[in-house]
């Protein structure tokens, strides 16, 4: 019986083949790849889990401790609202401190967006006296700066704050002075200042690794102490022609 003979790959093909092995590279199309799993994070303390972009974006290159000072743990699971800033729908988690929306059609980091609580919890507020815009002050230094985006100051305490965890891109620029307010959560008094994306609070004493600033949980107010509840989740943006969202509460 006469046996088939397997042509063996010329010398270059076999080295190649022979490279290809030893790297373990797949010859199979790039398509053909399994993505790899998203990571998630349970969160005991409020019994919400938080998965892929969103999870990256609440550790940031931060601690556990100084995440939980900047956003807060969730308090929703990720679904669909309507952005009270341009009316679309957004896959949007809602955090003590933060609200995250994502935007597929942005790049990474810019993909995951921050709503503007701090606008929201201000409404009805410009025409006191602590909203009005300043003008830029003659004794600008290291620890006093204006904006002349939104014409306020920031001082002090919260300016280190502010600098160190993120700025503009995690907070907004300020849009008050700082003035003192009852804090709706623990009934207590405190010196705050409000930002597009967040209210600052002073705190003397309680938070010395933060220079006692601790953020108002502008999440909690606006989500889960809502009047009426929660906001109504929207359908997702696949819905079918002809379906009418319903629009996020403010």
């Amino acid at each position: 019986m006469e046996h088939m003979r397997v042509p063996l790959p010329n010398g270059r093909a076999f080295i190649y083949l022979a490279l290809v092995a030893g790297l373990g590279v797949s010859l199979l199309p790039l398509g053909s790849a399994t993505p790899l799993p998203e990571t998630t994070h349970f969160f005991t303390e409020t019994g919400f889990a938080v998965t892929g972009r969103f999870l990256a974006m609440w550790q940031g290159p931060y601690t556990y401790e100084e995440s939980v000072a900047i956003n807060g743990y969730p308090i929703s699971d990720a679904h669909y609202e309507v952005s009270p800033d341009d009316g679309q729908i957004y896959l949007v988690q809602w955090f003590q401190r933060a609200r995250y929306e994502l935007h597929p059609e942005q790049a990474p980091p810019n993909d995951v967006q921050l709503g503007r609580l701090g606008v929201v919890a201000a409404r009805g507020r410009q025409d006191q006296p602590a909203f009005q815009p300043v003008p830029e002050p003659a004794d600008l230094g290291p620890t006093r700066a204006w904006y002349p985006e939104t014409q306020h100051t920031l001082n002090a305490a919260f300016l280190a704050f502010w600098t160190q965890y993120g700025s503009w891109k995690q907070f907004g620029f300020p849009i008050s002075e700082p003035l003192q307010e009852r804090n709706q959560i623990d009934g207590q008094t405190y010196q705050v200042q409000y930002f597009e994306r967040a209210r600052f609070e002073l705190h003397p004493g309680a938070a010395p690794a933060f220079g006692d600033v601790l953020l108002g949980q502008l999440g909690v107010e606006q989500y889960l102490d809502a009047p009426g509840g929660p906001p109504t989740p929207a359908p997702s943006p696949t819905t079918p022609p002809g379906a009418t969202p319903l629009p996020a509460q403010p």
